[in-house]
């Protein structure tokens, strides 16, 4: 989580800052590849069945855009995303809080899925 926050910061309030934007982008590739191998081998996080360590690391991924990382590049993350996300219990708990965030305030449920459903390459 905190290194995903760090490549937040670089794309969004520390621009120009090659250094910190690299680092952190690179980390937060390395992060996901490590995630990815995980869900390789297990349905969710922590095995078979879904937990807390689903629900803590599910939010890190929605802005995935602002990390530098290609979600392409990791399919098993995809299908994680995709998998929870179609949970309707699931949808409900992260638009919890929603509402006090500009860039999440007026989304509407198709918005929240179409999201997580998609691949966004970023550069």
């Amino acid at each position: 989580g905190p290194m995903l926050g760090q490549a937040h910061h670089f794309t969004t309030h520390a621009k120009g800052q090659d250094y910190g934007k690299q680092r952190y982008y690179q980390e937060a590739n390395r992060l996901y590849g490590v995630l990815d191998r995980q869900l390789a081998a297990h349905e969710f996080v922590s095995g078979k069945d879904l937990s807390i360590a689903d629900i803590a690391i599910f939010p890190w991924t929605r802005t995935v855009w602002r990390q530098g990382v290609d979600l392409n590049n990791y399919s098993h993350v995809v299908r994680w995303r995709r998998m929870l996300i179609d949970r309707p219990a699931f949808l409900t708990g992260i638009q919890v809080g929603a509402a006090a965030r500009i860039e999440t305030k007026y989304m509407k449920e198709q918005d929240w899925l179409d999201q997580f459903r998609s691949v966004t390459a970023t550069s």
